[in-house]
This record gives C-alpha cells, sequence and structure tokens, in this order.
C-alpha cells in the first residue's frame, strides 16, 4: 500500500535561459530497510527549461485535420497561459506528411486573448497570413514560423489559432497529433458553427516561443517568393509565365485541383505556353519551384 508523503524544499541554482538536466527518484522502505531489487527502485527524466510552452511529448503518432465545406473556413485554437507578462516571438509546429502534398495549403496563425468559448468573447491581437506547411528534415523534427511583429502579452490566458481559408484547396491540413495526452487538451475548433471543445484525445505539435528574440539559427527561412505573372486568368487553353528574371532550366511546374491531387507535373520550357485544353473548368493551384524560390497562384480554367 502506497502512503502520501511529502518532499523537503530544494532551490534551484541558477540556470541558463536553456537548460536540460536529469532527475533521479530513488525508493526504499526506510533508510535502514533498503530494497532487496536496487535495479528498479529508481526513475529517472530529464527535466528541460526552454523559451516554449508545450502539451506534447515531443513525438507523433498520428495526425489531426478538418473536414472544411469548400465554402467555409476552418479555425483551430489551443489555449495557453502566461504566468507573468512576456513577449511572444513566434510558434514552432509540426505538420505531418501527406498524399497529395500539404505544401500548398495555405494558412494564417493568428493570437486571440480570448475566443467565444465558455463565455468569451472574441479578442483578435495579432494575425499573420498566407503562411504554407513546411517540413523538418528530421524524425519529429520542428520548423519555426517567427512573428514579423512579437506581441507582448499580459500574465493571462491566451490562444493560438491556426485558419484555414474558404476555397478547398487547405482542407484537411495534417497537424501532427502526440496521443499519448489524455488529459485536458486545451483544444477547440471551429468549422462554420463556433467554437466546439476538441473531444480527439492528444496534443498538437504547437509551441509557443516566448522571451528574448529568437536566434538566427533556429529560425526556418521561408521559400523566397518568385516575382512571376501568370496569364490569362482565366484561361481556355494554355498558360504563359512572364518572369522578371529568367528562371533556372531545372525549374518544375505542378497543377492541382483543389482537392489537391496533381493533375499536371513538367519542366517549364523557354517561352513555350503550358497546354491546359485537357483539364475540366474549374479552380486549379499553379506551383512552380526554382531552386529555393517558389511560386502558387489560382487560376480558372473555362
Amino acid at each position: 500500500t502506497l502512503s502520501s508523503f511529502s518532499l523537503p524544499a530544494y532551490a534551484l541554482p541558477d540556470l541558463p535561459a536553456t537548460s536540460n538536466f536529469s532527475i533521479a527518484h530513488t525508493y526504499h522502505f526506510s533508510s535502514s530497510t533498503p530494497d532487496a531489487r536496487p535495479e528498479n527502485d529508481t526513475i529517472r527524466q530529464v527535466q528541460v527549461f526552454d523559451n516554449y510552452f508545450a502539451y506534447d511529448d515531443g513525438t507523433a503518432e498520428q495526425s489531426y485535420f478538418l473536414n472544411l465545406l469548400p465554402s467555409a473556413p476552418g479555425r483551430t485554437a489551443v489555449e495557453y497561459a502566461f504566468y507573468v507578462q512576456d513577449t511572444l516571438q513566434g510558434l514552432a509546429m509540426q505538420f505531418s506528411r501527406q498524399v497529395p502534398s500539404g505544401s500548398i495549403k495555405e494558412f494564417s496563425i493568428a493570437i486571440y486573448q480570448d475566443i467565444a468559448v465558455n463565455g468569451g468573447q472574441e479578442e483578435l491581437i495579432y494575425r499573420e497570413d498566407f503562411l504554407l506547411p513546411r517540413y523538418a528534415d528530421t524524425a519529429n523534427g520542428f520548423v519555426t514560423y517567427a512573428f514579423e511583429t512579437p506581441q507582448v502579452l499580459p500574465a493571462g490566458n491566451f490562444f493560438i489559432v491556426l485558419i484555414q481559408p474558404a476555397g478547398g484547396i487547405s482542407d484537411s491540413l495534417y497537424m501532427a497529433l502526440d496521443v499519448n495526452r489524455e488529459e485536458n487538451n486545451h483544444r477547440y475548433f471551429d468549422v462554420g458553427e463556433g467554437w466546439i471543445p476538441s473531444q480527439i484525445q492528444g496534443a498538437l505539435l504547437w509551441r509557443p516561443l516566448a522571451g528574448p528574440p529568437l536566434p538566427p539559427s533556429t529560425i526556418e527561412t521561408q521559400e523566397e517568393v518568385l516575382d512571376i505573372r501568370l496569364y490569362p486568368n482565366p484561361a481556355t487553353t494554355e498558360l504563359r509565365l512572364q518572369a522578371t528574371t529568367p528562371l533556372s532550366t531545372g525549374a518544375w511546374y505542378t497543377i492541382y485541383d483543389l482537392q489537391g491531387k496533381e493533375v499536371r507535373h513538367d519542366l517549364v520550357r523557354s517561352n513555350a505556353p503550358i497546354d491546359i485544353k485537357q483539364l475540366a473548368a474549374g479552380i486549379y493551384i499553379f506551383q512552380l519551384g526554382d531552386g529555393s524560390k517558389q511560386f502558387i497562384q489560382k487560376f480558372v480554367k473555362q
């Protein structure tokens, strides 16, 4: 039978802003009666002091996504809290890879002081638009979205909200989910009917980054945007590209439908039109990659 007990207070030494140290808990009946099996009487853990908030344990077992109506946006919110005033510098996130690729699924990140749930009111503080998913090249790696304008927030609760626009292309954006968290996930979603508490077990791998400005080495550089004009739009039989600087000979383009299915993929050929006669009438996404730069635009096929 286990009985309750208290541990003596221990003052931590002064630590750097980012610190990891190990804690070992050794259990036995009394100082005079040690355990007969000392090989299994100790629990060890690594305690991390860093600049982020995390409900997750750093590993993702599943993915979380919203099924959206083509004409309606979607929002996912996670609640956090500052115990003292601090500066929110950005957000580290982990997206799950998916097929077709999620790299064209545009979204926004917003900070809300409060949302309209449990008697609250919508209080938007800050929003950044026209973001695209990025993926780390390591297992369970995070990418960082540094805010253009860091936000000083008072002590108290706040919400990080990911907003998926209407139009179909951003539907089913896969977000990494740690399903080992069984307690309150502090997560809400809105697919056009107001905020609803999520009943799916687990924590999204979202980590708000607080404190001083982020070191440049921690910030994933957004791909540069190519200065290109795609015309005509709407189009009937062909598309043309007008670039301010010549594209490389290895530039590829991909055309997706609004479900994210790839319908055309080919090299960009100098001054040659892009044939779209075989495409059904509708709205498509045109994506072009040229090394570290990219160009994405919707177009209408009549």
